[in-house]
């Protein structure tokens, strides 16, 4: 803050008591009167002097009264038009000579380098090997005197465990943003009087914990809850860019991956045999919860274990000639050498190993399992110390909240990388799905003066190399590598090089706003495609003439029937020559109907001898009866009873029932066909054939949990016959195959077998929907198996078909 003192009347003071923002005047203060400290500035926050005229007097009277009004912040923010500025002026005019009046002003300075805290953990780089080290030596030596020591991180921003400090007058950062918020910007309000990130430098040099962080609603309820070890309802989204070549580990690996490292390492024999045989057995569309119970059988192993088979694996390691050991293996033995005998050691079989290249980066969203082994990087996060732990950490460990909030996705490591967005020639943004931050890396190796995008929020910059200048309103401002300065919002900022070293700052931002405005370009971008598209169809329309294609589409359908029946006549013909007997085909009155010559001609060609006719129906009226009574039998109590004639048609009617598909195979004669055999709780399987061929691989059919469709009249399908129709969705996890689908409000009921020509399952099928929330429904109601709803994995708002 800056003060400038204005002077009315010329002034004759006796006595001027210690206070240097009079210091200027020194040569105009005379003989006569006394000024002291103004008692108005009690009252008003500082940020209201550009707005207010604040007056300095020793008016006891003055201070008293304005204390007896409580004019809080509150109270002033909603009467800035309020009497009270006015009555400032005249009560103390009426106290004073005019002559003696003064009005005071401020000038906000929008640049200031700060002085940064660093710490010396015990897995921080030793001394000069240290970037933290050599940052703080650029510019502050006296502060990293001693180079035997580790320098783990360099914190900049307002936490209280390592807030940052004005250089110019040692004032903390915090306390002076909270007398002028306004520097935050506005897009920073939602966040409070004060910075929503911090930044860091870390530089790694033994492996940090087995971590992830919780996202805002678990922080909340675990500050609430201990808050002893939660210090903060915050959450803690992160980010790393890599500053020297950097490793850590992020996320699950693949399934495939997974499964591969538990037959060829320890794990096989750590975790129990009924948990890694469910690993190895899940598919990439059920492994979720089989991963959870392997990584929760792993941390929660008992310690004899854990070292007995570290001991026989790190000795297995160390007997390998180094050159044919893999990269997980290789840091095994790291991890091995700095926390002996500890699981987390194993849990590098379970996690991505990510390396990255200076300038790469990693985005840690909530609930990410996580851990920093190497390197140099720059790090910005929300501003939170809310980390869950289990394993390479003396820290206080938490392992049955890390197991339960972990997100158990499976994603390649290339996947776990951040890519940015260049958005100046010198500007490059690290944008993160959160609003809390945004890193933008500045690189100019230019001599020219360089004008920096304004940010609609306060930030914090870092020189990684290079010195030069900062051009800004109030003046220039020199730097070096190592200097940190804090920027306020909405300001022009123009950077000049001065040395031969090319420039690389870094620079952390909320830029809520820039992130806003840039969602709002790209639906702007996608509403003028769209526009384009439309009047491109309009074209088209205006130039097509629809009868003239109705009509000839419609020849071409006649001309395709016509064909077909000729085909059709001629099938039949040749069938029956060979003693194939024909059937006249059910037609329903709602069906179309064939011209009179083709009907003629089919029944003239399809028309057996009698005698054949008679004997087949008389055989299929036998089989029949006796496929339905074994169908019966084997349905069980609930379909033994028919529905009544004028029973309603609804979902109650379809015998829905949980399946496991113990074995698919590809149809012998048909590409797009699965041969399935399915448990339905019956004494045998079912075979049931369907052509999701191109929408699931057949690794994934097998013995998976389906619901099928049960009394559907059997049908061949190329050859095969089919008995029943299988919807791919999931019935609860605890469901066994024959356990039937119910809905509430709609009576169980089904047909033994459902009668084609009462259309039942087609009335039904309009209202089988997948809901918004993947939840199987029937006109709005949920398919529940045992009480527990049944979903769809991937699509949503779709018709069950």
């Amino acid at each position: 803050m800056s003060w400038q003192l204005l002077v009315r009347l010329p002034v004759h003071c006796h006595e001027l008591e210690e206070d240097p923002l009079l210091d200027e005047l020194e040569d105009l203060i005379g003989a006569g009167g006394i000024i002291v400290d103004h008692h108005v500035t009690d009252f008003f926050p500082e940020r209201y002097f550009d707005i207010v005229f604040v007056l300095r007097t020793d008016n006891g009277h003055l201070h008293d009264r304005l204390k007896a009004r409580d004019y809080n912040e509150k109270k002033l923010q909603n009467n800035l038009e309020c009497e009270i500025f006015q009555t400032i002026l005249d009560e103390a005019k009426n106290s004073y000579d005019e002559n003696i009046v003064h009005e005071l002003t401020s000038n906000q300075k929008i640049m200031m380098e700060l002085l940064c805290d660093t710490k010396s953990y015990a897995w921080g780089k030793i001394g000069g090997q240290s970037e933290v080290f050599s940052l703080r030596r650029s510019v502050d030596p006296e502060s990293v005197s001693d180079e035997s020591q580790p320098y783990a991180e360099l914190w900049m921003g307002t936490h209280p465990s390592g807030p940052s400090r004005i250089k110019s007058n040692s004032e903390p950062l915090k306390e002076f943003l909270e007398s002028q918020p306004d520097l935050l910007g506005s897009s920073v309000t939602q966040f409070g009087k004060d910075l929503p990130y911090l930044f860091k430098v870390l530089s790694v040099n033994k492996a940090l914990s087995i971590q992830a962080h919780p996202n805002k609603e678990h922080a909340e309820r675990l500050f609430k809850e201990r808050p002893n070890i939660y210090k903060d309802p915050n959450h803690k989204p992160e980010m790393a860019i890599a500053l020297t070549p950097f490793q850590g580990l992020c996320g699950f690996r693949p399934l495939q991956e997974i499964q591969k490292n538990v037959q060829e390492s320890p794990l096989k024999d750590i975790l129990k045999e009924g948990v890694a045989e469910a690993l190895l057995a899940a598919t990439p569309s059920t492994y979720s919860e089989a991963l959870k119970e392997a990584f929760k059988d792993l941390m929660t192993t008992p310690k004899e274990t854990i070292a007995n088979e570290f001991a026989k694996f790190k000795t297995t390691l160390e007997s390998t000639n180094t050159s044919d050991l893999n990269s997980t293996q290789r840091l095994f033995l790291t991890l091995a050498e700095q926390y002996p005998e500890d699981v987390g050691c194993f849990v590098i079989y379970f996690v991505n190993l990510v390396e990255l290249n200076p300038g790469e980066a990693l985005f840690l969203g909530p609930n990410l399992i996580h851990a920093y082994l190497s390197g140099d990087c720059i790090e910005c996060m929300a501003c939170s110390d809310n980390v869950v732990r289990s394993g390479l950490t003396p820290k206080l460990i938490d392992t049955p909240t890390l197991i339960e909030m972990l997100d158990y996705s499976c994603k390649p490591v290339d996947d776990m990388k951040f890519q940015p967005e260049q958005e100046t020639e010198w500007t490059t943004v690290y944008n993160p799905p959160v609003p809390d931050f945004a890193v933008v890396k500045i690189d100019i190796d230019s001599d020219s003066m360089i004008e920096i995008p304004k940010r609609s929020s306060a930030s914090i910059f870092l020189v990684i190399s290079g010195s030069g200048r900062y051009e800004f309103e109030e003046g220039p401002q020199s730097f070096q590598r190592g200097a940190v300065h804090f920027l306020g919002a909405n300001q022009g900022l123009k950077i000049v090089k001065q040395s031969q070293e090319k420039i690389v700052i870094k620079m952390a931002s909320s830029d809520a706003l820039k992130r806003m405005e840039a969602q709002a370009n790209a639906a702007d971008q996608l509403i003028s495609v769209l526009k384009k598209q439309i009047q491109e169809i309009k074209c088209v329309a205006q130039n097509v003439d629809f009868d003239s294609e109705i009509k000839t589409l419609k020849s071409e359908n006649l001309s395709l029937k016509t064909e077909i029946d000729t085909w059709k006549g001629r099938l039949i013909a040749e069938e029956t020559k060979k003693g194939v007997p024909q059937y006249p085909v059910p037609v329903s009155k709602s069906s179309p109907s064939v011209t009179e010559t083709s009907s003629a001609e089919i029944e003239k060609t399809s028309e057996p001898p009698k005698a054949h006719q008679d004997q087949s129906q008389t055989e299929g009226k036998k089989s029949n009866k006796k496929d339905n009574k074994k169908k019966l039998k084997e349905g069980g109590k609930e379909n033994q009873a028919q529905p009544s004639a004028d029973a309603p048609i609804d979902v109650g009617r379809l015998d829905m029932r949980v399946g496991l598909i113990r074995s698919a195979t590809k149809h012998p004669d048909a590409d797009a066909l699965y041969v399935e055999e399915v448990d339905v709780g019956e004494d045998k399987p079912r075979t049931v054939i369907s052509g999701l061929v191109k929408f699931i691989p057949l690794e994934e059919m097998q013995n998976r949990k389906a619901i099928l469709l049960c009394n559907l009249k059997p049908s061949k399908m190329r050859g095969i016959m089919s008995e029943a129709m299988v919807e791919i969705l999931s019935p609860p996890e605890s469901s066994k195959p024959g356990d039937p689908i119910l809905v509430d409000g709609f009576t169980r009921n089904p047909d033994a077998q459902l009668n084609p020509k009462k259309k039942i399952f087609e009335a039904c099928a309009p209202d089988l929907k997948v809901s918004g929330d993947k939840v199987a429904t029937y006109k709005g109601v949920a398919w529940t198996v045992n009480g527990e709803k049944c979903h769809a994995q991937t699509l949503s708002n779709v018709q069950i078909k």
